[in-house]
């Protein structure tokens, strides 16, 4: 049987105060690498290239909520957390063990409690009264 867990916020970041960080771990990272080719002439520094994997996995931490919409996240297969806010956001791959995209989404509207389609007469049924 499975246990019933209680919803508990993930652990995230503002998707705008990250971006400026990451904007500058990709800048300092294509300065090392194309920069050393270009300018100088050298071969393109490993510790730029390896800035450059590290930006490229980190990107994989932005996520953006429209309205209405809600995100599970999981750790090899458990929760760890939802997020139910709209907005843009950065969570942690290290922590949520996210290398690639793992968030779910879920609608979290309200379903109507009228499921019944309004009826709607046909053409025939029209015509065929009127004589």
């Amino acid at each position: 049987m499975s246990e019933m867990i209680d919803e508990r916020p993930a652990s995230s970041v503002s998707g705008w105060l990250f971006l400026p960080l990451w904007l500058a771990l990709v800048g300092g990272a294509l300065w090392l690498t194309a920069g050393a080719l270009v300018l100088r002439g050298q071969p393109p520094s490993i510790v730029g290239i390896a800035m450059l994997a590290l930006a490229v996995f980190l990107a994989k931490g932005f996520i953006i909520l429209p309205p209405n919409i809600g995100s599970v996240f999981t750790f090899f297969g458990r929760y760890s957390g939802s997020l139910r806010e709209d907005g843009f956001f950065w969570v942690n791959p290290f922590i949520s063990g996210c290398a690639f995209r793992c968030a779910s989404i879920t609608s979290t509207r309200r379903r109507s409690r009228s499921t019944t389609a309004p009826a709607i007469r046909s053409r025939s049924a029209r015509w065929s009264s009127g004589g």
